[in-house]
């Protein structure tokens, strides 16, 4: 019986031994799924980051070639606009008479007869006098008559440009903000070239606004 034992917890310890094998094996194999799902996570991590740097770039392109866009946009505008103000104003060759009325100068009868305060020089040219008598209202000035006669039927309310206004501060005087000037100016564009430039003794023109939209 004593052998009997013996054999028998030979075998049991046999058993457990091959059980103990059995299951270091499997722990590896159970373990290997593990770094498989890792290195998964990394390759679709890289991807992503991949897809997001080239849909940054081609994003960014874009943004460029629309930044690129609007400035010739821009270009071509400001260019339509140099070429507008270059118009020369054809002149006939016949001689006018024009009657110098009280707070005018040279630049506002320029502006009244062609339309371009420019053209100045030309009414000077035309009347050498100017620079001995200089110009005083009730005088009579010479000036080239020009082919088609310019005509600007202003809207809204005078306003006389005194020395130092800007129009920002016409904008804030009549609307209570310097923001609206664009609207002064657009009312004006045929006066006004320049928005930073404006003369004192021009008068100007804005649509009123509050009280003053009531009574007009």
């Amino acid at each position: 019986m004593g052998k009997f034992k013996v054999l028998f917890l030979l075998l049991l310890f046999l058993l457990q031994f091959s059980c103990s094998k059995t299951k270091k094996k499997e722990d590896p194999e159970k373990a290997t799924p593990d770094i498989v799902k890792d290195e998964s996570n990394e390759r679709k991590t890289a991807e992503e980051e991949l897809i997001v740097e080239e849909e940054t770039t081609e994003e960014g392109e874009e943004e460029e070639l629309i930044v690129e866009e609007d400035v010739e946009k821009t270009g071509e505008t400001q260019a339509e606009k140099t070429s507008e103000d270059k118009k020369e104003i054809s002149l006939s060759g016949n001689i006018a008479q024009y009657k110098v009325k009280k707070g005018e100068t040279l630049m506002l009868i320029a502006f009244k007869v062609y339309g371009d305060y420019g053209k100045w020089k030309s009414i000077a040219e035309q009347n050498p006098q100017l620079k001995v008598k200089g110009i005083r209202a009730g005088m009579s000035l010479k000036y080239d008559m020009p082919t088609q006669e310019f005509s600007w039927q202003p809207v809204g309310l005078a306003h006389l440009i005194k020395s130092g206004e800007t129009l920002g501060k016409i904008s804030k005087n009549k609307y209570g903000t310097s923001k609206k000037w664009k609207n002064i100016w657009n009312n004006n564009k045929p006066l006004i070239k320049n928005p930073n430039l404006i003369f004192a003794g021009f008068t100007i023109y804005y649509k009123p606004g509050g009280k003053e939209l009531a009574s007009w």
